[in-house]
């Protein structure tokens, strides 16, 4: 059975439900490190407890188009460990003409739980709408092919002067041969509280609960977690 290395797919359709619309060009950078308490990839575990980090950075025009690029990193605290990372480059277009967002990407998954997948994207996600729902499409054109539909939405909610609270949802589909047989193939929901350290950096504790699904498991599993992360723009 080929591995895969994390649920990059949730990532991405998170951080939609924050962006808003650009007001004028700029940079952006963006830096995390964190725990987790287990690896899930689409509803499959990979790996127990594990140190995360993130990097990114991009530029958005004014006219609401943006190129981003983006590296997620996994280091497994067992006996073995194993590693996993993300190389992940999208291009992203919103308007006020428009009540939708549109992305498309590439993402290689590389380190001994990737498998070297390559897999091109495509996402559509509400600027309007309550919980900003999106709906986004992974299709692996090299062995194994496959095509993965996750459709999600969230919110979020002051708490006090400077907390946030934001929860959210993804379902997800799979097609095709890959570590799993076709159908239903995850189902989460996300809750995590969030305070800012200062006006770019925060620190985020997150509870994830991944709902039993009829090709991996049919019981719960909650993965806490814990990250710091910054994120500015010049």
């Amino acid at each position: 059975m080929r591995t895969w290395h994390r649920y990059v797919g949730l990532a991405v359709l998170a951080a939609v439900l924050a962006s808003g619309r650009p007001a004028a060009a700029q940079f952006n950078v963006g830096l995390s490190t964190g725990y987790s308490e287990a690896y899930l990839f689409r509803g499959f575990k990979l790996a127990d407890s594990g140190g995360v980090g993130t990097a990114s950075a991009g530029y958005t025009w004014k006219n609401g188009l943006s190129l981003q690029g983006s590296t997620w990193n996994w280091v497994s605290f067992a006996k073995d460990q194993k590693a996993a990372t993300t190389l992940d480059t999208h291009l992203s277009y919103s308007t006020k003409k428009l009540p939708v967002s549109v992305t498309g990407g590439y993402i290689y998954y590389g380190g001994q739980l990737g498998g070297h997948i390559q897999e091109f994207y495509g996402q559509v996600a509400s600027t309007t709408l309550p919980g900003g729902p999106a709906l986004v499409v992974y299709h692996g054109w090299r062995a194994p092919v496959h095509t993965v539909a996750i459709a999600s939405a969230g919110n979020a909610w002051p708490l006090g002067k400077q907390w946030t609270y934001t929860t959210w949802g993804a379902v997800g589909f799979n097609e095709g041969k890959t570590y799993a047989p076709d159908g239903f193939a995850v189902a989460i929901w996300g809750n995590n509280v969030s305070y800012p350290l200062t006006k770019d950096l925060k620190v985020t504790a997150a509870v994830d609960t991944h709902l039993p699904n009829h090709l991996y498991d049919r019981s719960f599993r909650v993965v806490p977690s814990l990250n710091v992360g910054y994120s500015g723009s010049f």
